[in-house]
């Protein structure tokens, strides 16, 4: 596997490095040596933080952790994403073997990610992304879904943790 290391505020020296590889062998199961990953420490407000990105088999994998040691954000971190693999794995088999798990062997749905407990059918108005933002704010979401007014797509602004806003828009097809 290929791992691609970012730094921001984080003195990144032998011993991370061979941490964070040890415990990526570890998922070598699933994530073979053809992958891409990308693993970004950043430093901010007395946490360290470890951003990790794995691009696999046309799946992407994230997780991300903070903690005040930096050695056990990356024990998360990889726990992390070792939980989203074999949630992913456990969904493929049960689709492509078509077994009927019982009700006792089902796996905790918080496990899996939830269940779909809700549909919303949402009308799109045409705005632009400032508007969108507005809307987004008096109704207290932390996103929302529009149609822009001037490319006549769908898109979605979103609040980031940073406290500024992303959008993400369709690529053209």
């Amino acid at each position: 596997m290929n791992i691609s290391y970012f730094t921001k505020k984080v003195e990144l020296n032998q011993e991370l490095r061979q941490r964070l590889e040890k415990k990526l062998d570890k998922l070598a199961w699933f994530i073979t040596q053809d992958a891409e990953v990308s693993a970004t420490f950043s430093f901010s407000r007395g946490l360290y933080c470890l951003e990790l990105t794995a691009f696999h088999g046309g799946m992407t994998l994230r997780a991300e952790d903070r903690a005040s040691d930096v050695m056990s954000v990356i024990d998360v971190v990889v726990d992390k994403l070792d939980r989203q693999i074999s949630s992913h794995r456990k969904r493929v088999d049960r689709r492509y073997t078509g077994a009927v798990v019982p009700d006792a062997l089902e796996s905790d749905p918080q496990e899996d990610g939830g269940l779909l407990v809700r549909t919303k059918v949402v009308p799109l108005k045409p705005m632009n992304a400032e508007e969108a933002i507005q809307q987004m704010e008096l109704l207290g979401h932390t996103f929302f879904m529009f149609l822009d007014d001037q490319a006549d797509r769908v898109c979605v602004v979103y609040r980031r943790r940073d406290g500024h806003y992303g959008l993400l828009e369709p690529e053209n097809a």
